[in-house]
């Protein structure tokens, strides 16, 4: 008889918040992108409008803005993990005046995006929890 201890054991050796911060650091250029998805269509994480554009020449639109000039402010739009939880940041030099402007949730995932994040991250969360129950 093999007690189930045998197979749980293992499981419960396993830190499930560390699993889901490798999970997310191994997708975060995909989870990043989900950001710039809604701002492309001049979203922030919240589903506003982020308005139009003071100067039509800016952009040579009005709408949507997008926050993308030279895209150095979206290419630094990071997943940051932590112990317990995760949340987007951004690494630009402009993000404070932006987020002063626009608002914080400008960095923020949808409910969408979190969604679209627990699909891609969870087949590497298997992966990692295979790998753990093994060692």
């Amino acid at each position: 008889m093999i007690p189930a201890n045998f197979f749980i054991a293992p499981l419960a050796a396993v830190d499930l918040n560390d699993v889901i911060k490798k999970s997310i650091e191994i997708n975060a250029d995909m989870i990043s992108d989900l950001v710039g998805f809604q701002l492309d269509k001049g979203l922030d994480g919240e589903g506003k409008d982020l308005g139009e554009y003071a100067n039509f020449e800016y952009k040579g639109r009005w709408s949507p803005v997008d926050l993308r000039l030279t895209g150095a402010f979206r290419q630094s739009i990071v997943p940051g993990t932590y112990k317990d939880f995760f949340e987007m940041t951004a690494t630009d030099p402009k993000t404070e005046k932006l987020t002063l402007w626009y608002g914080d949730a400008i960095i923020d995932l949808s409910e969408n995006a979190i969604d679209k994040t627990k699909e891609y991250i969870i087949d590497d969360m298997i992966k990692i929890t295979e790998e753990e129950m093994v060692k």
